[in-house]
């Protein structure tokens, strides 16, 4: 979704959950979509921007890891994870997009699980 800041959150947050279930018909790396989302969320102080991309991501990783899954893997963006206000948060993001982009779901399952800890504690 192009240009959240003129959007209202709940149509963000609905297009976080339609951007996971259409994520094979998108052209990039959906979790670069979903990571601006959560973003603009994130800056609103959402306080349902955790939840949401921990969920989007997890329901995408799923669907990846089947091996005729044709999600994009092209990073639209290798610089976004500079995006938010939590390096650490940005560094894990960064790590996961890499092990993503290089079909290695079981590394970014654990990256996946690092993230919502550090979450958890926002």
């Amino acid at each position: 979704m192009q240009g959240t800041e003129g959007a209202t959150s709940r149509t963000i947050k609905r297009e976080m959950r339609m951007s996971t279930r259409q994520a094979a018909e998108s052209t990039t790396l959906p979790e670069s979509a979903l990571w601006n989302m959560y973003i603009e969320l994130r800056r609103r102080e959402d306080p349902d921007a955790n939840p949401l991309l921990v969920q989007g991501l997890k329901s995408i990783l799923d669907r990846r890891s089947y091996s005729a899954s044709r999600i994009p893997i092209i990073d639209p963006d290798p610089m976004e994870h500079k995006l938010v206000d939590d390096a650490y948060l940005g560094e894990l993001f960064k790590a996961y997009k890499r092990c993503i982009c290089s079909h290695r779901t079981q590394p970014a399952g654990q990256l996946l699980r690092d993230i919502e800890t550090q979450l958890s504690g926002h």
